[in-house]
């Protein structure tokens, strides 16, 4: 169902498509090229989440958790990749090319933004100029 947490083997790496899993051996399941946060190979576990049960009984995967959960999550990372890889000061903000925003992070362009609007709000980073600095 919807929600679920789930135990899958990565079997096929389609970077079009997505990634293909073998859900508990029994089901077919798919991680959309939108939702991939990582390189995967075949023969990996993973825990996913149950995003939607397709008509032919088919699931999407997602790796995320709810986005109330993951923003915590992905704060601290951005948080660390700040720190340690730019020294405090990154030289791009929240208003950056998603594309950019996945090679340094990993995350899509939204949860990015999530992440950023929580470090902001707790006055771990102030926004200056195009730049984000912790403070």
């Amino acid at each position: 169902m919807v929600g679920d947490t789930v135990s899958g083997t990565v079997y096929q790496v389609a970077h079009n498509f997505g990634v293909f899993i073998a859900v508990d051996n029994m089901y077919s399941g798919m991680i959309p090229r939108r939702e991939m946060q990582t390189d995967y190979t075949p023969g990996q576990v993973l825990k996913l989440r149950v995003t939607n049960v397709k008509e032919d009984g088919k699931l999407d995967l997602t790796a995320h958790e709810k986005a109330y959960i993951q923003r915590g999550e992905d704060a601290e990372a951005v948080l660390a990749v700040i720190r340690e890889d730019y020294d405090g000061r990154l030289p791009f903000d929240d208003k950056a090319d998603p594309d950019r925003i996945r090679e340094v992070f990993g995350l899509s362009k939204a949860a990015f933004k999530r992440a950023v609007g929580k470090l902001y709000k707790e006055r771990v980073i102030r926004l200056e100029e195009g730049e984000i600095h912790i403070v």
